[in-house]
């Protein structure tokens, strides 16, 4: 069976609507739920209980995390991808929280180079780097490995990021790992796709509502309420001839040289690593040829949106969240009933 039949039984069995596969990145075809001129950033307040700067005493880095936390329960860890920021995940945190408001945890943070952090070396975007970073944050906030259960959850990038963890084993006590539309063959045959986009996307903004409205015109986000939360991060207020304009945070074009490193070598790693596994894709057209075999010898989870763009948290906050609960309750342990007395 070559390559395009597992596609289309894989596609059969999901019931999904067939994409080509240079539509890796592509933007969702769904239309914004509401179209209007003005949109106005949203407040992280009612997605998160603390907004709090982590310093690692190591490096002097200050990481900006948003966090809720609970005295029982899993801690889910977020990590956003590159030209994101934490607040992408806002509206699943939210979601999870609605439906278990005492039994979860939730860590989101910008990572170096993007967001509200800064750091020593903002543009090493390293694979090691970013792993290394995300355990520090852990330590940081729990010492001594204090933390709970802990299940790791990233996009794109931060799916390369979250999978070397899993592989290495840097967090004790890893209950599972999720990968958000991100698949090592399609990425890497993609890299070309993502220098364009680098080049041709505007430089700059006249406001924070125009930087919505874009992201909502390209589709890139099709939830209004996700891109007023998720995307103000993104951009900085900067001083010109023609008075305040906004420019993106983050350089990606700068971050070309670590774009190999983050996915070559991920079906490996992610198919190796121990604990729970979950891959969401927009779509099975998305799963390379090695990641179709493995998910029918049932390697890891598949979880398919086919009508998504490549942010899926964004677009479908409630059925990841819905998904994310379920690779929880999943690797929760089995309490037996106690034992009768014998008669």
């Amino acid at each position: 069976m070559d390559a395009e039949d597992l596609r289309k039984k894989l596609l059969k069995a999901s019931g999904g609507a067939a994409l080509h596969p240079d539509h890796l990145f592509a933007p969702s075809t769904s239309s914004p739920a509401e179209r209007r001129t003005t949109f106005t950033a949203a407040s992280w307040e009612p997605y998160f209980d603390t907004r709090e700067v982590v310093e690692v005493s190591s490096t002097g880095n200050r990481f900006m995390t948003y966090q809720s936390r609970r005295d029982r329960g899993p801690l889910f860890v977020f990590h956003h991808g590159a030209g994101h920021a934490a607040l992408a995940f806002a509206l699943v945190a939210q979601r999870m929280r609605q439906k278990y408001p005492d039994e979860m945890s939730f860590l989101a943070y910008d990572c170096r180079g993007h967001g509200d952090t800064h750091t020593d070396g903002d543009l090493d975007l390293s694979l090691d780097t970013l792993a290394g970073d995300f355990k520090a944050i852990l330590d940081a906030l729990y010492p001594n490995g204090s933390h709970p259960q802990v299940f790791l959850v990233g996009h794109s990038m931060g799916g390369a990021v979250v999978t070397q963890i899993a592989y290495k084993q840097l967090v004790p006590n890893l209950g599972g790992f999720v990968v958000i539309d991100i698949v090592e063959g399609n990425a890497m045959a993609a890299l070309g796709k993502i220098k364009k986009f680098c080049e041709t996307r505007p430089q700059k903004f006249r406001s924070v509502s125009d930087t919505i409205a874009w992201f909502l015109r390209i589709r890139a986000i099709v939830n209004v309420e996700s891109a007023q939360i998720s995307v103000p991060p993104l951009v900085v207020e900067e001083s010109s001839p023609e008075g305040p304009v906004y420019v993106w945070r983050t350089d990606l074009g700068a971050s070309e040289q670590y774009w190999k490193d983050w996915f070559q070598g991920l079906t490996d790693k992610f198919l190796q690593a121990k604990g729970a596994k979950m891959l969401m894709l927009a779509g099975p057209e998305r799963l390379d040829k090695p990641m179709m075999i493995a998910q029918m010898q049932g390697k890891f989870q598949p979880v398919m949106f086919p009508d998504s763009g490549h942010a899926i948290q964004e677009d479908h906050p409630d059925e990841v969240a819905r998904s994310l609960i379920e690779i929880w309750q999943r690797s929760r342990p089995l309490t037996l009933p106690p034992k009768l007395p014998r008669s």
